[in-house]
């Protein structure tokens, strides 16, 4: 998702799962040893944080 501030809730929160699904994948193929890139889960957990952040800011208007 590239703007998340142009992007409807409902996208948001679609976006959200699919990411979550991701890290969770991750920590499966980090179990087994085939994971390489463990920035990419610091970086696909900070990508959520931005989401939900601003989620809450669009719920607190």
């Amino acid at each position: 998702m590239k703007d998340i501030k142009k992007a409807k809730i409902k996208d948001l929160l679609k976006e959200v799962k699919e990411l979550k699904e991701k890290i969770r994948l991750m920590s499966f193929s980090a179990g087994s040893g085939t994971s390489k890139d463990s920035f990419l889960r610091r970086k696909t957990k900070k990508k959520i944080a931005r989401i939900l952040t601003e989620i809450n800011n669009r719920k607190e208007k």
